[in-house]
């Protein structure tokens, strides 16, 4: 089964930047609401403070600025984790796994980006994917670890 992939953006204050990285998510093809979500955290405190939800992305607002970019993955993983559980109950099709993707607020992601993650999971399976501590690429169009730290 596809996995439901978290896409994490954090940002902070480069709002030209985050337009180019939200229309790549957009446009990403074979993406529905039940396959794939955008979280960004932005705590620039320009855009006020709360959780301003758009089709397919949770934007997390603040004004208090985080310790550390880790705390800032956590926070977005948290919300990805709590919108994955109330998927699976209430989602009317299956829905599958959650994967965490950096989604780089800086980078350009070619439309079959998800597309190409989904078929390396499906090719290496989730065991190759399931290592908290790693990092992975498929980047070469088949899984490596790229190592961590």
């Amino acid at each position: 089964m596809r996995p439901f992939f978290a896409c994490l953006c954090p940002t902070y204050y480069r709002p030209l930047t985050l337009v180019e990285a939200i229309a790549c998510f957009h446009a990403q093809q074979d993406v529905s609401a039940e396959s794939a979500r955008l979280f960004i955290c932005d705590d620039s405190g320009v855009y006020g403070d709360g959780q301003l939800h758009f089709p397919r992305i949770t934007f997390d607002s603040s004004s208090t600025r985080f310790d550390s970019l880790p705390s800032k993955y956590n926070t977005m993983a948290e919300r990805a984790l709590n919108y994955h559980r109330w998927l699976l109950d209430t989602s009317p099709t299956p829905v599958g796994p959650l994967v965490f993707v950096v989604w780089e607020d800086d980078d350009i992601y070619l439309p079959d980006h998800l597309t190409r993650l989904a078929q390396s999971w499906e090719l290496d399976g989730p065991f190759a994917w399931a290592h908290p501590d790693r990092v992975g690429s498929d980047y070469p169009g088949h899984y490596i670890d790229e190592g961590a730290g």
